[in-house]
């Protein structure tokens, strides 16, 4: 079984971010397959983004910005399981369309980024905590 993706598509966010929709499936048993959806978007962690994370000690934003990657890439999946080979197209198709018709308000959101990489660095805080 191999790990590679494609990408289905790419879009324009709103927000002039990228939205990447990527097949993530593969073949389980006979017939079957395993269908996964994964989406990523990358959002930049420029210093106007750091700004707006109120974090008072610049290296504590820097080793964010190492830990998590710049930039940093909000991740999504769906998937489907023991799906029959004949669907598997349809059945990804699905999936997508699901996730666009039900997030693209979310993710089209003019303060979407700003949000997503604060609620991650929170986390990330949270947890040097938890280990300190």
């Amino acid at each position: 079984m191999s790990d590679e993706r494609v990408l289905l598509e790419s879009r324009k966010l709103p927000t002039g971010l990228a939205l990447h929709l990527y097949d993530g499936s593969r073949k389980i048993a006979g017939d079957r397959w395993y269908v996964q959806l994964q989406v990523e978007i990358p959002i930049p962690l420029d210093d106007a983004m750091l700004r707006t994370l109120d974090a008072e000690d610049k290296d504590v934003l820097d080793a964010f910005r190492h830990q998590v990657g710049d930039p940093y890439i909000y991740r999504y999946q769906k998937e489907k399981n023991f799906v029959d080979a004949g669907e598997k197209d349809a059945a990804l198709e699905q999936l997508k369309e699901d996730f666009l018709s039900t997030n693209w308000n979310y993710l089209s959101h003019p303060r979407f980024a700003e949000l997503t990489v604060r609620k991650s660095f929170w986390e990330w805080m949270e947890r040097r905590r938890w280990y300190a």
